[in-house]
């Protein structure tokens, strides 16, 4: 009875560590399902992971470059700015400079057109002495035609004179 009782307790003993086994194993593909289930949802996260870190650094490297180039275009902006600012200056600097080279011919020609009134002047003067010296020649040929003839006449009396004081002498 005994040798019942224990072979019945080995018998319910290996019944219940074959249902363990069982139990285990049926345990043990659950498991191993949910570990293949984590696995591939893994793998799903790290592509997902991969994906996003190649589109952020696709991101990153357009923001990047979109930043180069908008640092490039500030530059020449500036650069730009830079040159057109100092064409302005040196505009600004021909202009005066011009201006100046204006006022100082305005100042010329106005002092030019004052000597020109001046002389044109003295020319008037000295025309109008001109035309008095001409119409004052034929009264000066009278003149030296009389002054002429008088010293002709006087040479004749000279002459004659000596001729009577020759023969006067004589």
């Amino acid at each position: 009875m005994l040798k019942l009782i224990l072979n019945g307790l080995a018998i319910l003993f290996g019944l219940v560590a074959i249902w363990q086994m069982f139990s285990l194993k049926s345990k043990m593909k659950d498991e191993q399902a949910l570990i293949q289930q984590i696995l591939q949802e893994r793998d799903a996260l790290i592509q997902e992971k991969d994906k996003f870190n190649k589109e952020h650094a696709l991101r990153y490297s357009r923001e990047r470059v979109k930043n180069q180039k908008l640092e490039e275009e500030k530059f020449e902006a500036t650069v730009e700015q830079s040159t057109q600012q100092k064409a302005r200056d040196e505009s600004a600097s021909i202009i005066a400079e011009l201006e100046t080279a204006i006022e100082e011919s305005q100042k010329s020609i106005g002092e030019v057109k004052l000597q020109i009134i001046n002389e044109k002047k003295d020319f008037d003067e000295l025309e109008v002495n001109h035309q008095a010296n001409i119409a004052a020649i034929p009264a000066i040929e009278v003149n030296k035609n009389n002054l002429l003839n008088s010293t002709q006449n006087l040479e004749s009396e000279i002459q004659v004179l000596r001729d009577s004081l020759e023969n006067y002498e004589a």
